[in-house]
Order: structure tokens, then C-alpha cells, then sequence
């Protein structure tokens, strides 16, 4: 074992320009004009994963944007380990917000700076280096091991899903155990592990009025307005405490177990801090709980973006002839996406007015919530991994955002999904500036590398 990490330790600043290099690539995979850099970076994991000496290397194709896959299973008698990780990213919009450009990765105060360096090149990248490190060193690895990465997370997750409903690729991936690193520790000094996450619903509802935009002088009145229908509606979905309006949602929730309330409460958490960091006064949510049981086991309603009108500069009087608007809900145990989309239908049935039609599309396929038993082996095997690289047990905490080819892993095959994560909360995923800690990523690959090691010991 010592060897292994000796080579990770020798090797960190190779393994840095590895990760440097994969960031130059802008895969977005939301937009279609890069699809093709999407593609590049495929390779580019697929490449690495070949040259370390993994075998069955693939790039999966025909369902969207490539899955790759590569495995190694010489390792009798042992558990078999799912590694998964996603090279696309985030659009970087607004590119004006960053100090510097995002797919020119920079390092400043031990930070790197770059779209996907958190979410999530820099966080399957440990992965990647640790079985090189084991394979370099021992020439085997502890355990078997397969490695996916899919190239359509952050747009909804269409290709693995796809992938996932043939009984070729559920026979095929199959293991005992999937680790996933691609979230955030609950605090910079408190390393964690995530048992748990919210299941998710995405939609696009576009509400249409008369068949071309009108003056607002000459019809004012009475040509209907999308845009305040859509308002007015949106408002009806969330209650005066805070819970989200439509009928039935809360029917199929599990309240949480005094057990489980106490794990939370234990959390060493500064709800003043948490204001002070994201710039707000306070915040509001459903009464009756914590800020932590809003953020990680009750469910949501949100509104993500509104279009509609003229909103260039200027004035423009018109009455839109469309306006839609994107919503999501966060869903917890026993949710059942396709029951809340119908319960939703249902409830824009009885609050859209007769003066407009509308349409509801389903973005990217959702999520069932997640939970991880905390008596599984391999739970338990990783805290003296924890506490040797961090001098402290890790923390079992939830998170309030969803990956729903963990719940996809978790239901297919019965296995426990480990949520490793190696970010930290503060490190601007999905916005400018996003950024990922040096210590971070090279403390990643020794607990990539030891947590082989320890399961192999099941």
C-alpha cells in the first residue's frame, strides 16, 4: 500500500497537469456547438483510462453523447467496485463574471479555477490516477473495478439512462458497490459522506396566448398576457407556510426518524454563516423544520428561469404572444416522479384560465430519491481510510441535490452507492469563478487508493 501512495505523492504534479489539460476542453453538453469538444473529452478520459492499463476501454455511442466505460476483473474472490464520473460541464454563462476565462484553467491561492474543475473532472480525475497508482506499482488492483463516465449530466442524463434500460449494459455493469464523487464535504474542516439525496423533477411550461405578439395600447385589456398568467400560476404553488400547493404531493413522504432528525441536529451548522455566504438577510422554507431537514429531506418546488416578451434594452410595449418558464421539484423517499408529473398536470388543469393553452415537457429524465443504509460494509470500511488521510471520522450527511443514475445504480442492481465527495460546499459549481482546492484533489487520490484497499478487505 505505502508504494501506491508513494507514486501518487512523487507523481501529483503530473496527475495536476493531467486534470489541467482535461479542463481545456469546454464540454458542454447542454449546448449542441460543443458537442464535439463533449466528444474530445471522451477520448481524452477514454485514452487515459487505456494507457494506465485498463482493459474493455469504450466509448458507447448511439444514444447521445458517449458513455464511456473500461474495466479491470482480475481480482478473484473479491467485491466489484462501479467508478462513476461525468466529463461534461456547465455552460459557463456569464462569461463576464469570471476573472479569468473558464476553460483556461488558472491556479490562485491554491485553488484551481475553471469550468468542470469541481463539477466534476476534478473529482473522478483522483479515480482515474489512483488505479493508474495500483497498477503502476502492483501491476493488480485490490478489487475489481469498472469505471463509467457519461457526457449528458448536466443535461439531464439521457444517454446512460438509455443505456441502463438494456439488459446488455445492466449484465454488463453490474458490481457490488458504486462510489461517486461529485458533490461537496458539509464543511472546509469537516470531511464527509453522503447517505443520501433528493430524487428530482424537471419541466419546461410554456404558456401561449393570441398568435402573434400585441400592442399593449391597442389591446391591452383584453388580449391575454402569458407572462402574467404564468406569474399568477407559479405564485399558487407554494402555500403561505411554505409547502408546495398542489394536491397530494405530500401523500407518499416518510417523515423523518427521530434517528435520523438527530444525525442532522449533531451537524455542526451556523445558519448565520450559511447567510452571510450566499448575501441574504435569511431565508425562508417549510415551517415545522430545520434548515438542513428543508435543504435535504423535504421535497421543493422551484422556478429556475422565466422568458417571454421584450427584455432588450428599451422600451417595447407588447403584449407577449408566449412566455414559459423552467420548474423543477426535489423529491425524497417514496416520491414517485410520474405520479407528481400527473398530480402536476393535474393542477395546471384546474388553474389555467380558458384565454391561453399550454403545454408541459419533461426535461431530462428524473430521479426517485436516495437513501444509503448506514450499516453497509463498505460504509463502514472507508472510516479508518477517513480517519487516517484527515485525522477525523467522516461525517454521514445528506445532500439536497439529486444524481439520478445513482438512484438508477442503486434500484437496478440492490447495491449500496457511496457518495464520496471531495468539493467543498463554497466552491461555485454551476456558477463564475468555479473553483476547486489543491489539497482537495491531491487528498483525493490517496482515499481513491486506500478505499480500493479497504473494500477489499470485505
Amino acid at each position: 500500500m505505502q508504494t501506491v501512495i508513494d507514486y501518487i505523492r512523487s507523481t501529483k504534479e503530473a496527475a495536476l497537469k493531467e486534470l489541467l489539460d482535461y479542463l481545456k476542453i469546454p464540454s458542454i453538453s447542454a449546448n449542441p456547438e460543443y458537442h464535439p469538444q463533449c466528444d474530445q473529452a471522451a477520448n481524452y478520459l477514454a485514452d487515459k483510462l487505456k494507457s494506465i492499463g485498463m482493459e474493455n476501454v469504450q466509448l458507447i455511442t448511439g444514444y447521445g453523447r458517449p458513455n464511456v466505460y473500461a474495466d479491470w476483473l482480475h481480482a478473484p474472490g473479491k467485491p466489484t467496485i462501479l467508478i462513476y464520473g461525468h466529463y461534461d460541464v456547465q455552460p459557463p454563462d456569464p462569461l463576464e463574471k469570471w476573472t479569468t476565462p473558464p476553460f483556461e484553467p488558472t491556479i490562485r491561492d491554491d485553488m484551481i479555477y475553471a469550468r468542470g474543475s469541481d463539477d466534476n473532472k476534478g473529482q473522478h480525475w483522483p479515480w482515474v490516477r489512483a488505479i493508474e497508482a495500483w497498477l503502476k506499482t502492483e501491476k493488480k488492483l485490490p478489487v475489481n473495478i469498472k469505471f463509467v463516465a457519461e457526457g449528458e449530466e448536466e443535461c439531464g442524463g439521457k444517454a446512460i439512462h438509455d443505456c441502463m434500460q438494456e439488459k446488455k449494459y445492466i449484465d454488463a455493469w453490474k458490481c457490488d458497490a458504486a462510489a461517486i464523487s461529485d458533490g461537496a464535504w458539509f464543511a472546509h474542516d469537516v470531511p464527509s459522506i453522503g447517505v443520501g439525496l433528493r430524487g428530482l423533477s424537471y419541466f419546461e411550461l410554456e404558456v401561449n396566448g393570441a398568435k402573434m405578439d400585441l400592442h399593449s395600447g391597442q389591446h391591452g385589456g383584453t388580449g391575454p398576457n402569458p407572462i402574467k398568467v404564468l406569474a399568477q400560476v407559479i405564485a399558487k404553488l407554494n402555500d403561505v407556510s411554505g409547502r408546495v400547493a398542489i394536491p397530494g404531493f405530500y401523500d407518499d413522504v416518510q417523515e423523518l426518524t427521530a434517528a435520523e432528525r438527530k444525525m442532522i441536529h449533531d451537524l455542526p451548522f451556523d445558519v448565520d454563516n450559511y447567510h452571510t455566504e450566499i448575501g441574504v438577510a435569511t431565508t425562508a422554507g417549510e415551517e415545522g423544520y430545520s434548515h438542513l431537514e428543508r435543504q435535504w429531506t423535504r421535497p421543493t418546488f422551484e422556478v429556475h428561469g422565466i422568458v417571454g416578451g421584450y427584455v432588450a434594452p428599451g422600451a417595447k410595449t407588447v403584449i407577449p404572444a408566449t412566455a414559459t418558464a423552467k420548474i423543477s421539484f426535489r423529491l425524497v423517499p417514496n416520491q414517485n416522479p410520474a405520479k407528481i408529473k400527473k398530480q402536476f398536470e393535474d393542477f395546471l388543469k384546474a388553474n389555467m384560465p380558458k384565454t391561453v393553452t399550454w403545454s408541459l415537457k419533461e426535461l431530462g429524465e428524473g430521479g426517485t430519491a436516495l437513501v444509503v443504509p448506514t450499516d453497509s460494509p463498505y460504509l463502514k470500511a472507508l472510516q479508518p481510510v477517513y480517519e487516517k488521510i484527515w485525522g477525523r471520522s467522516p461525517m454521514l450527511t445528506r445532500t439536497g441535490g439529486s444524481i439520478p443514475v445513482a438512484t438508477l445504480f442503486a434500484n437496478t442492481w440492490k447495491i449500496p452507492v457511496l457518495f464520496m465527495d471531495l468539493g467543498y460546499h463554497d466552491d461555485q459549481i454551476h456558477s463564475p469563478n468555479e473553483r476547486y482546492p489543491l489539497k482537495q484533489f491531491y487528498d483525493g487520490m490517496e482515499l481513491a487508493a486506500q478505499a480500493l484497499d479497504a473494500w477489499s478487505k470485505i
